[in-house]
């Protein structure tokens, strides 16, 4: 089996619904868990954390302070709002949270770095010239996660098209 990532934050928070209009009202005590690769996870406990819980993907995230003791997670599907017991609290998961992604996206240049250098061998090697294929070298810095898709997209077509 493979190793388990070392945790980078973890702790209880209370997580109120969203999913309906009687459950924005429910309060559920949670057990958050942000790994070494940028994934929370939670669950009603520590244990069930460690064992599986549900994820959060934190790459296709937004992180909004809602209010001194309460932050959102917002998702493309849903939004989780997030309460802790005071501010500094809230801004130590904040700042973890917003860290974790910073690693994700890092990961994600370093990925795409790695296409641009297939994809400069293919050129070498008489393929379609890299310059027609990009437009400007190598991939930019990413300041959003809508770039980051945005150029993953862009390059997984080029590559397919070098595929046929």
């Amino acid at each position: 089996a493979a190793a388990q990532p070392v945790p980078r934050k973890e702790g209880f928070a209370v997580k109120r619904g969203t999913r309906s209009f009687i459950s924005r009202f429910a309060k559920n005590k949670r057990y958050f868990i942000l790994d070494a690769e940028g994934l929370l996870v939670y669950a009603p406990d520590s244990e069930q954390a460690r064992s599986g819980g549900k994820h959060i993907d934190l790459f296709l995230s937004r992180i909004v302070d809602k209010s001194p003791a309460t932050l959102e997670i917002v998702t493309e599907d849903r939004t989780y709002p997030v309460e802790f017991s005071g501010q500094q609290e809230r801004d130590e998961w904040r700042d973890a949270l917003l860290a974790a992604q910073g690693r994700r996206i890092e990961q994600i240049e370093q990925l795409l770095a790695r296409l641009e250098g297939v994809l400069e061998k293919h050129a070498s090697r008489g393929g379609t010239k890299l310059d027609q294929m990009l437009t400007g070298g190598a991939p930019p810095k990413l300041a959003t996660r809508a770039q980051a898709l945005d150029q993953m997209s862009q390059l997984a077509a080029r590559l397919e098209k070098l595929a046929k």
